[in-house]
């Protein structure tokens, strides 16, 4: 393949949602899936069952993108520097997390193509009541349980699931945003933004101090 082409389709891939993915067999989709400190590039028909397979959680997912054998082979090209042996497995490096960050919009609810231009263009800050904020860590507290922490991207799907109505139209922005708000921003870990259980229940504690 020509490295003008390889370049433009590993540009040009459009993320899905995981969600709906998750529901059985689907298109070919080409998939980021992170174990310890190395990110799996493969494509398949079947993320559920590839998931399953690698004996992984369904959070370890990172990105799903729209395309199959040709755009898994471009990205292998464009991230062959980072690249473990003669496998699918690459070095988390910041140049693979940046192309997830840039992609990383959460498509909940039916899936959708999401045009890039759409992901790139600024958006205004989330404006946020105090109720809303309230509620937002008092929900996440829930889906959270007992867990230390958790990707801010499966925290978001847990929401969905656990209030459609409130959170179904909310975007990874959005979490992110309102949550700053809350004084409960979402920290790095391994190289990934993650809710902190503690950070969610001190905010909480904060508010009910007051």
């Amino acid at each position: 393949m020509p490295e003008l082409l390889r370049d433009h389709l590993a540009s040009a891939a459009r993320p899905l949602s995981t969600v709906d993915l998750l529901q059985g067999p689907h298109d070919d989709i080409v998939y980021f899936i992170a174990h310890r400190d190395r990110v799996k590039i493969g494509f398949t028909s079947n993320l559920k069952k590839r998931v399953n397979a690698l004996a992984l959680r369904p959070d370890s997912i990172l990105l799903a993108l729209d395309g199959g054998l040709d755009l898994e082979r471009a990205l292998h090209t464009r991230f062959a520097s980072a690249r473990v042996a003669d496998t699918e497995w690459f070095e988390n490096t910041s140049e693979i997390r940046d192309y997830i960050a840039t992609r990383d919009v959460a498509t909940l609810g039916p899936a959708r193509r999401i045009p890039l231009d759409t992901q790139r263009r600024p958006t205004p800050e989330r404006s946020s009541t105090e109720a809303e904020r309230a509620a937002l860590l008092t929900d996440l507290a829930e889906v959270l349980g007992d867990e230390p922490r958790m990707r801010t991207r499966e925290a978001l799907h847990r929401l969905v699931e656990h209030s459609p109505a409130a959170y179904r139209s909310w975007t990874f922005r959005d979490l992110t945003q309102v949550l700053r708000a809350a004084n409960a921003s979402p920290r790095t870990y391994q190289g990934f933004p993650v809710v902190d259980r503690q950070s969610i229940h001190t905010a909480l504690a904060a508010r009910q101090s007051q």
